[in-house]
């Protein structure tokens, strides 16, 4: 698969006090073009603008009728592990949790369900976690945006050609400093950098695969004898 094609998403959200005045940013990287957005919140916590985000990518998403595969890189694991995993549980339950709790921010996670069924099923999501701070551009332009708006300001927002674009959307996979946890859970690959964060996600899931991998070499042809990817890719 050709990096600079693919469908990229970043997302990110501030909150000076948490809950405080709050802001969400996102950049959205489709084969052609480059959507940034943000937005400004006056009392929100960090949470429900990284949710906010979100959802207002998967809003810009239907409205750009796109179907296909993406790319989801998120430095919040709550939203990471939520959107990919637990919120489909949660929906079954009538957004209970499973000890019988109300699911916290259940309406933006109603909000992220409703955008995901619309898609459709031939939107197809490898959620990806980045850490937060570790110079990965478009992570990093995402928080930009979401303290900028927290902060007050109102950023300057890019929205034109990819090709123009001056922020690298590339996140090097190369090499990893420790092993990660490739696995394939109901047609989704996610990666993981501890196997307990990974064994949960599998537990008592059937038809699940999953494989140590320590670098991309070994992950791209893992990912190849799955069937994920093609030998042109």
């Amino acid at each position: 698969m050709n990096e600079s094609q693919t469908t990229v998403l970043f997302c990110d959200g501030a909150s000076k006090g948490n809950p405080g005045p709050a802001g969400w940013g996102l950049v959205l990287a489709t084969s052609n073009q480059v959507i940034e957005a943000g937005g400004a919140s006056a009392s929100a916590t960090n949470n429900q603008m990284e949710l906010m985000a979100l959802a207002e990518a998967l809003d810009i998403l239907q409205s750009l009728q796109f179907s296909g595969f993406i790319r989801i890189y998120l430095d919040s694991r709550y939203v990471l592990e939520g959107a990919s995993r637990y919120i489909h549980q949660w929906k079954k339950n009538s957004w209970r949790t499973k000890d019988g709790g109300s699911v916290k921010n259940q309406e933006l996670w109603e909000r992220i369900d409703r955008a995901l069924v619309a898609l459709g099923p031939s939107f197809k999501i490898e959620w990806l976690h980045v850490p937060g701070h570790q110079g990965i551009s478009g992570n990093e332009r995402a928080d930009q945006i979401a303290s900028g708006f927290a902060s007050g300001n109102s950023p300057s927002l890019y929205r034109g050609d990819r090709g123009a674009y001056k922020i690298s959307l590339e996140v090097v996979r190369e090499s990893y400093a420790k092993p990660v946890y490739v696995s394939l859970v109901e047609g989704q690959i996610y990666r993981d950098l501890d196997w307990k964060t990974c064994e949960a996600r599998i537990k008592g899931r059937r038809g699940v695969k999953y494989k140590k991998v320590k670098n991309s070499l070994e992950e791209k042809e893992l990912l190849k004898s799955w069937g994920k990817i093609t030998s042109s890719d």
